[in-house]
């Protein structure tokens, strides 16, 4: 467990799961789940990887009863555009605007 994932989860709560090449983080209440964090290096954007990440979450949330599931694009950032094509691809729909975030809604 990286120190990332250590600081995220004593600090919020936090889930994170690693990977070769990836990391996603998660808050899990059910019946909600939100993705904080998502990262998959560069080199490894287009493969499986971030769906394989995903689904391990979606799986997860689930499993513990969750409904929906929640993620947040920031327009302008690097990788805004790929975030936002990665999540509407997955599933996930435009639910509305927080401060400078897109909220996306993804039912289980």
């Amino acid at each position: 467990m990286s120190l990332w994932s250590k600081y995220t989860e004593e600090r919020f709560g936090y889930k994170t799961i690693e990977i070769d090449g990836g990391f996603i983080t998660y808050d899990l209440k059910p019946p909600e789940c939100s993705i904080e964090e998502f990262y998959v290096e560069q080199s490894k954007r287009g493969t499986p990887l971030a769906k394989r990440l995903a689904d391990e979450v979606f799986n997860t949330a689930r499993d513990a009863g969750a409904q929906r599931m929640w993620a947040k694009v920031t327009p302008g950032v690097n990788g805004a555009d790929h975030a936002m094509k990665t999540n509407l691809h997955y599933g996930f729909k435009m639910f509305g605007v927080r401060g400078n975030d897109v909220i996306l809604v993804k039912e289980i």
